[in-house]
Order: structure tokens, then sequence, then C-alpha cells
């Protein structure tokens, strides 16, 4: 039987180890829910069994950051893959360049990358890149520590969150705009992918740093440069005090509320001393950026 079709008759695994609780997303003036979204934590164990099941269900398009490649973890892939192009779902992945990954696993990046490529997945090398997430449908994302096409014996884990708005956000704070196309449209150099111009410094032209809290972008040579610029007025961004946002947000671990937490950049942390679990800083924006914006809606 397909890979593919085996999969969609399984029900989706539900691992006891993991704790599915709900983000509820309230309208801080009329405190009545509008939208109800899952997030659930996987460990290293447990989390390429969902992925998969994810993808399986699949329809329209498959992106995933994972920096490394290893022929050992990619190979899992090769045939889930095919099946999805076989379905005329895109896939598309950014990796490291050859120059950037381990040495270990070096020798074995032209054979990973053509196989993929033999797949149906279009390879993008990002160089510079650390993040580990997967974009299902522009409405499911996974988000962790977990090197998808290369994780070996390690202990990470990644984030489910299905939203179709937080998704639209991450991939902008990435850089990364998808557009779509008729079929008729593509030619065999179009990726359907484009990349968002940088901010750049008024004062000397380099790439500037984003401190959402403050609402500012600073140069990234800054204190020698004190290039600075509004993040509402560059962006569209919204400076709005955080204080305004109504969070009814559990956390995957303990189910205690979570918090958003002020420093020099906000994040989203669980209220428990005793578990300390926090998501990561890209997760956090996306999120608060996500609720200010249906909060002022």
């Amino acid at each position: 039987m397909n890979i593919i079709n085996k999969l969609k008759t399984d029900r989706y695994l539900h691992h006891k180890q993991n704790y599915s609780p709900t983000i509820q997303v309230l309208n801080p003036i009329k405190f009545m829910i509008i939208e109800r979204i899952d997030m659930i934590h996987c460990s290293d164990a447990d989390f390429h069994e969902s992925f998969i099941n994810d993808l399986a269900h699949s329809e329209n398009q498959v992106i995933i950051l994972s920096p490394f490649l290893s022929q050992r973890r990619a190979s899992r892939y090769y045939s889930i893959f095919s099946s999805l192009s076989a379905r005329q779902v895109e896939i598309l992945i950014f990796v490291k360049p050859k120059a950037e990954q381990p040495f270990e696993i070096r020798n074995h990046y032209e054979g990973v990358e053509n196989c993929l490529t033999n797949a149906g997945a279009i390879v993008h090398e990002r160089a510079g890149m650390h993040e580990k997430i997967a974009f299902i449908d522009e409405k499911i994302v996974w988000h962790g520590s977990l090197n998808i096409l290369s994780h070996n014996e390690t202990k990470e884990s990644m984030l489910r969150v299905e939203c179709q708005d937080l998704v639209k956000e991450l991939l902008s704070d990435l850089k990364i705009e998808v557009f779509h196309k008729a079929s008729s449209d593509l030619n065999e150099n179009d990726t359907n992918i484009k990349t968002l111009a940088d901010q750049e410094c008024p004062e000397c032209g380099a790439e500037m740093k984003l401190y959402r809290n403050i609402a500012m972008w600073l140069c990234k040579n800054s204190p020698s440069c004190s290039g600075s610029s509004s993040y509402k007025e560059s962006t569209g961004g919204l400076s709005d005090d955080p204080d305004d946002i109504s969070l009814d947000l559990s956390c995957p671990l303990c189910n205690s509320g979570m918090q958003i937490h002020k420093g020099l950049n906000l994040r989203i942390i669980c209220s428990s001393a005793e578990c300390g679990f926090s998501l990561d800083r890209r997760l956090s924006d996306g999120l608060i950026r996500m609720f200010k914006r249906r909060c002022s809606k």
C-alpha cells in the first residue's frame, strides 16, 4: 500500500507524553472567544511519526527549513516526497550551503540534494540559517530545535501549532513570501518564492535589527552607528502596549497559564516558576503580533 494512503487510513496518533492544550484567543473588548488554536509538544521520539501524518494530509504546499542534510534522516522522506509530488503538492526545502554543513555529513550533501530533487522537492540554499521549522498548507507550523532532515539521536523537541494567521506572521518574519500561480504560468526556473527586502539603516545602509518591545529598528552596527527608525512607521507594525492583549494560552507541558514577559524583547513564558517553559522568540513574536492585529480589529 502506498505510504501516503496508508497514513491517511490511520487516526492521528495522540502520544501519551504529549499534552494538547488549547490556546484561546480572546477579544479584550467583548471578552468572547474568537478562535481556538491547538498546540502540541512533541519530543524527538514522537515528532517524525506525527510530522509524516501531517505530510500525508497535505494538499497544496510543504515548506521545510532544516539547516543540515544527512543521508540517514533525509532518506526517510524520499518516498513520501515522491508521493506528495505525484499529487501536485509543492515541496520547498531551505538548507545551509555545503560549506556550512558539518564535516561528517558534508561529503553526502550533493547526493542527498539530488535525491530530494528527484523526489520532487525544490532545494534552496540559505546561508547562515539556523531555523528548524516546517509549514504545511500555510495553516500548520512545526517549530523547535530539531533538524527535520538531519536529526539523529539527540534530545530535541518541536511544537505543532495550527493557525493560518501565525503561519503568515512567521513567513513574513523569515522574509519568505509565498505566492501562487496557475500551473500554465510556471516555468522550470520559477520556484514560487521571493525574498522580501531587508530593512536598511538610514545612516550607513547596513542591515537593521528589530526590537518590537520598543517598536524600533536599530542598526546592527549600534552603538557605533546611531541609525534607527520606527517599526510602526516603516513597516506598518503594531506598537500597542502588550498589556492590552488578552492571552488565554496554556503551557503545553504543565497546562499553567502563559504570559507575556517584558524585557528588551517580549516573550511568552509559562507563569509557573517550577515549569520554566517559554516559547522561542520568533514564535512568541509571531503570536504577539497576531493577537495585536486581531484585538485591533
